[in-house]
């Protein structure tokens, strides 16, 4: 009998605290879960996708002999079961104190922060005149 697994993700994002969370189910069962606590510069909005094209792409280039493995994208809120644990569980995360992983910044981040200080530092020159 082969197993049919399944390992859903999902992040979350509370005020200004970021969680994420794995569920691996094996026949309907769940075995295993993870959660994590991300630091807050963190984004689980589909825009941070865009740095990671190539990565994905890659994946994608690897599993395409393998059969026994999909990706499959998964609506949130529509009763998946695993999709619902791991959303609860990435919900959970947000509220913990220490941050289990750290990401660096988004290019996109970057620029932001970068902007952002070019601009303060023209605020700043502007106002002396």
């Amino acid at each position: 009998m082969t197993e049919d697994n399944h390992i859903f993700t999902d992040g979350s994002k509370i005020e200004n605290r970021v969680g994420a969370a794995f569920v691996h189910h094996v026949n309907k069962q769940e075995i295993t879960k993870s959660q994590y606590r991300l630091a807050d510069h963190n984004t689980v909005y589909i825009e941070s996708l865009s740095d990671n094209r190539e990565f994905i792409w890659q994946i994608k280039k690897r599993l395409k002999d393998r059969e026994d493995i999909k990706l499959m994208w998964v609506r949130a809120h529509k009763g998946e079961m695993g999709n619902e644990r791991a959303n609860l569980l990435a919900k959970g995360a947000c509220s913990r104190d220490l941050i289990d992983v750290q990401f660096t910044y988004l290019k996109v981040q970057i620029r932001n922060i970068n902007n952002e200080k070019i601009n303060r530092k023209l605020t700043v020159q502007m106002d002396a005149f």
